[in-house]
């Protein structure tokens, strides 16, 4: 028996887009998110275009990766984490190597844009047991 047509290609379709999500399947996920308001720091809280910026994350042994996002006031992603170990749902993976650091740092490019106006830097910590602390960065354009 001959599929309909549509059936067929709603079939086609849903095969493509899985076959596209391949890096969020491997994605972190959380058993739960506790909000810190200690956390995520940057070299500056002042938005510019094509900047790069330091990023620090307190850490401890019990982390075993962080997870970088930055959006902006639509919850888009923005610009560009440098030596990420995986970008997974526009955000950043990065796995801590070395357990006795206590602070994590990274580096984010900011887009060459003339339309932000605000980008939130967010950080998920997150643990052996999979629990991630989230904590948040606003950065806005100086007046």
């Amino acid at each position: 028996m001959l599929l309909p047509l549509w059936l067929f290609l709603c079939f086609g379709l849903l095969c493509s887009s899985a076959s596209s999500a391949g890096d969020i399947d491997n994605c972190v996920l959380f058993n739960e998110v506790i909000t810190t308001s200690q956390g995520i720091m940057a070299n500056s809280d002042v938005y510019e275009s094509n900047t790069n910026y330091t990023v620090w994350v307190p850490v401890n042994a019990s982390v075993s990766s962080v997870v970088l996002r930055a959006v902006d006031a639509n919850n888009n992603s923005l610009g560009l984490w440098e030596k990420a170990d995986k970008v997974c749902r526009n955000s950043a993976l990065y796995r801590l190597d070395n357990q006795r650091d206590h602070i994590f740092m990274a580096n984010w490019v900011s887009p060459n844009s003339t339309n932000i106006t605000t980008v939130a830097l967010q950080a998920f910590s997150i643990n052996f047991y999979n629990a991630a602390t989230f904590s948040s960065l606003q950065l806005g354009r100086k007046d």
